[in-house]
């Protein structure tokens, strides 16, 4: 498959995976907008004439989406994929060892490829960064928002949850899109870097590139004692949620309900 024609398809995935989180957000939005407009006089929320009005654009979408889906059948038929059953190389991995191969001195054409390289590093270190910080803003702010007993009440559990989701998922969705995001943007600035590396390389001054350093590798002890590290880091988290869950009384609550299971529900004792 041509450079171009892979190039085509990857476009058209990463649309249509927008366009796919498009329509659920898009019906999702319509139902939580239709549940918190009210109930009819009748006491009913889901009517006919709620649903009606807020389908179009949801169903315009799914059709949208629809004709997509069908393009892509097309797509596949005009831009086959080759029978090469060459693996593609990484080209983290080519990245990783051709960097290692710059040399430390050049011209003019050296230090502009030189600075390429650097922008495309820095590039991919402010996306990650910045979806790293919604992320966690996101994780705090619906860690507080669940954690406050202020947000629940006895009468209404349901809208409850609803207003929970409401106040929630849309950091979980801008998370997800900046994630998705970040790793678009990763793989094109890979790609420009590994073109300014060659040309780094090409134009530099061959008798300053650095010799190559002995490999580095853990040994099967390292390996072994870092194995052990995570089972008794997980360990230890085990022991204090179940000491926590002791103290609260939840341990309690489970012995109950399984007692109140065993003997009015199956029918023991």
């Amino acid at each position: 498959m041509r450079a171009e024609n892979r190039t085509v398809r990857l476009i058209y995935g990463i649309a249509l995976s927008v366009l796919t989180a498009a329509v659920a957000l898009a019906f999702l939005i319509a139902a939580a907008d239709i549940y918190y407009g009210g109930p009819d006089p009748a006491g009913h929320n889901y009517t006919h004439a709620a649903l009606m009005s807020h389908l179009p654009v949801p169903l315009a979408l799914l059709g949208v989406w629809i004709a997509a889906c069908a393009g892509g059948f097309i797509l596949s038929v005009a831009l086959p994929v080759s029978e090469n059953s060459r693996l593609r190389p990484d080209e983290k991995k080519a990245l990783l060892r051709l960097k290692a191969r710059m040399p430390a001195e050049g011209g003019e054409d050296y230090r502009s490829a030189l600075r390429a390289v650097r922008f495309q590093e820095r590039l991919r270190l402010g996306v990650w960064c910045a979806a790293l910080a919604v992320c966690l803003a996101g994780a705090v702010y619906s860690l507080v928002y669940v954690l406050t007993p202020a947000h629940y009440s006895a009468e209404d559990f349901n809208t409850d949850i609803l207003r929970m989701v409401k106040n929630v998922m849309p950091w979980v969705g801008a998370g997800l899109l900046l994630c998705c995001a970040a790793s678009a943007v990763e793989l094109f600035s890979v790609r420009s870097e590994l073109n300014a590396v060659k040309t780094a390389i090409r134009t530099g001054d061959r008798a300053s590139v650095p010799s190559p350093a002995a490999a580095k590798s853990l040994t099967e002890k390292q390996r072994s004692a870092i194995l052990w590290g995570v089972r008794a880091a997980v360990g230890v988290c085990a022991v204090v949620l179940i000491v926590a869950g002791v103290l609260n009384g939840g341990a309690g609550d489970v012995l109950s309900k399984a007692i109140n299971i065993c003997t009015e529900c199956i029918g023991l004792g």
